[in-house]
């Protein structure tokens, strides 16, 4: 909330450009892209704001196991960021036939088990009571408010970001705060996600 707030108090409009990459990008090509993007936003006058989620492909897999071993241990209902055991989250290295077999199962048809995760960690980000979504717009709401109600806040989000976006703005509707934007590139969401997510908010 800090550096937003003292940079956009510097500015004569006060507008924060929130960018959700999309699919199959890991947090270094998220992060490559945050840089390239950012200094032209700023030079408009814009504060720029990335939502970094991992979904690059060994990343998103390694969701996929983590998954199927909080089932197999009965702890999937605790919140992200609980501890799982080494041999979830060091999967990696300790590859097995047994989990060899198990990714086999997870990846057929290919692409399907993968989509659906990332599309599960979209959703939860804004849905857990501890997702980051949550987290964010609460912070969002704290710059809104000591701006004295003068933020623009404007959302872009490519191929999968719109997943990430539908579900975020019943959490920005909760928090009383309006988008004066959006907008979606190559949007990767179905129409059931879109007349649930974005129909209301229009």
């Amino acid at each position: 909330c800090e550096r937003p707030l003292a940079w956009l108090r510097a500015q004569r409009t006060r507008k924060l450009l929130v960018y959700v990459h999309g699919g199959l990008n890991s947090e270094a090509e998220a992060l490559a892209r945050a840089r390239q993007l950012a200094p032209h936003a700023l030079a408009q006058g814009i504060y720029p704001l990335f939502l970094a989620w991992r979904t690059g492909p060994l990343e998103t897999v390694g969701d996929l196991l983590e998954e199927a071993l909080a089932r197999a241990t009965g702890s999937l209902g605790e919140p992200p960021g609980v501890p799982l055991p080494a041999t979830g989250r060091d999967w990696l290295v300790q590859l097995s036939e047994r989990t060899d077999r198990l990714l086999e199962t997870l990846l057929r048809p290919p692409g399907l088990a993968l989509w659906g995760q990332m599309k599960l960690n979209a959703e939860r980000a804004s849905r857990h009571a501890d997702g980051g979504v949550r987290a964010l717009v609460a912070h969002w709401r704290a710059l809104h408010d000591r701006l004295d109600g003068g933020l623009e806040l404007h959302l872009a989000g490519h191929s999968a970001g719109a997943i990430v976006i539908g579900a975020m703005l019943g959490v920005l509707r909760e928090a009383g705060l309006r988008v004066r934007t959006l907008r979606l590139l190559a949007p990767a969401c179905t129409t059931r996600v879109a007349l649930e997510h974005y129909a209301p908010a229009g």
